[in-house]
């Protein structure tokens, strides 16, 4: 079962390290700990964006990937894929 902190969400981390893990960051400098995030974010997108360029996704339905990658799991299965759906479609119209 997922251990709750705040909005982080550890499946695979023994709560107290967990607990540990939190008290070390946020005794970080605010600055500190925003270029932390944000290197990680970008990070992030640059692993996503390789993996679609990899499987040749064209790209008008990167955003409908994305969405389903990052934000699927919190909705019900019918629900992410109307979403997923929708976004494929705005970027259609946009010429992707």
């Amino acid at each position: 079962m997922a251990e709750t902190l705040g909005t982080m969400t550890s499946r695979d981390t023994a709560p107290e390290i967990a607990r540990r893990q939190l008290e070390m960051a946020m005794a970080l400098p605010e600055a500190q700990r925003l270029r932390m995030a944000s290197g990680m974010f970008d990070s992030a997108r640059r692993i996503l964006i390789s993996d679609l360029q990899a499987r040749k996704v064209p790209r008008e339905k990167w955003p409908g990937e994305i969405f389903r990658r990052v934000y699927g799991p919190d909705f019900r299965p019918e629900t992410a894929e109307r979403i997923a759906a929708r976004l494929d479609e705005k970027a259609a119209g946009y010429g992707g």
